[in-house]
């Protein structure tokens, strides 16, 4: 992706374009933002949702895992258990709430996967 420029960092994409966008592609944009705590909130939860998809559509067992892990990495950054960086966010429910929405997509990526692999047609 490369760097942003300052009129690029300024432009992110809207809420529904983030939602549908790979964990790399928004830990970019991450990246590119630091320090630009305002940008920083607005793009982790959709990271937080792509990471949880990506990572329960490789397999279901993981993805299974990650409610309990969402909430208690929230909580653990609500206690301040997590070190902080230029790119960190409080815990937010927001992030929570797009963590579980992850979680389901990519089981149900990976439902759909082992379905199509296994259900004849």
């Amino acid at each position: 992706m490369g760097i942003l420029n300052d009129a690029q960092k300024k432009a992110l994409p809207d809420e529904d374009a983030m939602a549908k966008m790979s964990w790399n592609d928004l830990y970019q944009l991450r990246v590119n933002n630091r320090g630009d705590i305002a940008a920083q909130e607005q793009i982790a939860p959709y990271e937080h949702r792509a990471y949880a998809r990506e990572e329960g559509a490789e397999s279901l067992s993981k993805g299974a895992s990650y409610p309990l892990l969402i909430a208690g990495y929230q909580g653990a950054k609500a206690a301040g258990l997590v070190e902080q960086d230029d790119m960190s966010t409080p815990a937010s429910l927001k992030q929570i709430g797009q963590g579980l929405i992850g979680a389901g997509e990519g089981a149900a990526e990976n439902i759909m996967s082992l379905w199509n692999k296994y259900i004849p047609k």
